[in-house]
């Protein structure tokens, strides 16, 4: 998941935690992931497929914008449950979303769907990546290059812009004093990077949910404008058909309990078809 790519990167983790140590704290993405996954199903069954894709791009949405904002401060308890949702959201929107793409092919495209579907995904998740990492970047020096401290640094800042591994490198060979406020200045430009990335992850997830949800709304009224015709129709063919049969009733000779018997048949079905359109 794209958000991995900023949240294992986060200062706070950084210096305080080994690579072990972090993995072990961003790890109820990868669970509430799979427990999205799991429950995917059940809630397609429930809800229908296109409720089970807004309800994940719901939860991609807000957990994104939880993350959007952390601040230089924040613990890993404030990223909890923006990471929580955001896996969640995940784990549902996926198998929703695949089976959607797979519902609307014929069989005998299916293999080719599923491969076009699956290098699709892989190209957003690098173009996400990308996004998410420039975005970043660029905030980053921007930040850093506005400081009061950084034409103290010299020959030195190319390495500083690099990154905040580097900018901790360059600390150790300055002043206590002055690497301490590169450390700190280091830590708020990414933090400050990590928010406007999130942000700009936030507007385009709830962007794409408004079109589903303009979509999803224009299909169910289209399927009752169709609903309302065919109903229309029926009763339009129930009372044709009614009228020919009570003058056939009237005019025939035949016993009127053979009759009846004959016509009050059809009449319930025509009643049952009218009550299921209703």
């Amino acid at each position: 998941p794209r958000a991995l790519v900023v949240v294992t990167q986060y200062p706070p983790f950084t210096p305080a935690y080994t690579p072990m140590q972090t993995g072990i704290r961003v790890l109820p993405i990868a669970v509430a992931m799979l427990v999205g996954a799991v429950s995917a199903p059940r809630f397609i069954d429930l809800v229908q497929l296109k409720v089970t894709v807004l309800i994940g791009l719901l939860c991609v949405g807000i957990g994104y914008g939880w993350l959007a904002t952390t601040s230089d401060s924040s613990a890993f308890g404030h990223l909890l449950p923006g990471v929580v949702l955001f896996g969640l959201g995940a784990g549902l929107l996926v198998p929703a979303a695949t089976q959607a793409v797979m519902d609307a092919l014929p069989p005998d495209a299916t293999g080719a769907g599923s491969a076009t579907n699956t290098a699709l995904m892989q190209v957003g998740s690098a173009l996400g990546v990308a996004v998410i990492g420039s975005l970043l970047a660029a905030r980053y020096r921007g930040v850093m290059m506005s400081s009061s401290i950084w034409d103290q640094l010299g020959d030195l800042q190319s390495v500083a812009l690099e990154s905040v591994a580097g900018a901790a490198r360059v600390a150790e060979q300055l002043t206590a004093e002055l690497g301490a406020q590169l450390n700190q200045l280091a830590g708020h430009a990414f933090v400050a990077g990590m928010q406007i990335s999130l942000l700009v992850c936030t507007i385009a997830v709830f962007a794409a949910l408004a079109i589903a949800l303009s979509v999803v709304s224009v299909m169910l009224t289209n399927r009752a404008k169709r609903l309302e015709t065919g109903y229309n129709t029926l009763v339009g063919h129930i009372q044709t058909d009614l009228n020919m049969a009570l003058r056939t009733f009237e005019q025939s000779s035949l016993p009127k309990a053979d009759l009846a018997g004959t016509i009050v048949p059809g009449m319930r079905m025509y009643l049952y078809a009218a009550d299921s359109c209703n």
